[in-house]
């Protein structure tokens, strides 16, 4: 827990040094810092103010730690919904030059958990945001994400990358309501 409560004061100051330092000690090597320092990395990336120097430095830390959470983690659901829904953002930072392989590891995180609705979830509303797409059950998914306390909480327990899936979440929900 007292490593959770690092990771958090961490992220809410946005420093991205510390970030890259705390992932470095072994003991924090594991699937949820991996992700929470990505995502914290690609946010500072897409939000913030920054020099040539800081973004190619930031974003080859975003491919080689993604390539190294890769390596270990690839086949766990968890890792690519995760990693799917960041891709989305940017992919290129990822190292990717399609975003085919999100959809398809949003895809596959969904037939590993077919009962995780976060996963359904993001098969269905990441790859293609418009709301008058699949309207009822991005709607209906979303509203049920959103009336769960258990899943909130389990989302939230991913740090900032949590509260911005909550955030989308709740856009989602926001913006199909309008088309039913």
């Amino acid at each position: 827990m007292e490593l959770d409560k690092k990771l958090m004061n961490i992220e809410q100051e946005r420093n991205i040094n510390k970030a890259i330092q705390y992932l470095e000690e072994d003991k924090n090597k594991n699937l949820n810092t991996y992700l929470r320092v990505i995502f914290l990395l690609l946010d500072f990336l897409v939000d913030s103010q920054y020099t040539q120097e800081e973004h190619n430095f930031i974003s080859l830390k975003i491919k080689d730690l993604f390539e190294e959470a890769k390596t270990k983690y690839f086949n766990e659901s968890e890792f690519l919904f995760f990693s799917g829904m960041m891709i989305y953002i940017a992919e290129w930072y990822f190292g990717i030059k399609t975003l085919d392989d999100a959809k398809t590891m949003l895809n596959k995180a969904m037939q590993c958990e077919p009962n995780n609705i976060v996963y359904k979830w993001g098969y269905y509303c990441i790859p293609d945001q418009r709301p008058e797409i699949n309207t009822e059950i991005k709607f209906s998914i979303s509203k049920q994400i959103l009336e769960s306390e258990t899943l909130i909480q389990w989302i939230k327990n991913r740090g900032l990358l949590g509260d911005y899936l909550i955030g989308i979440i709740q856009g989602t929900y926001d913006a199909s309501r309008l088309f039913i």
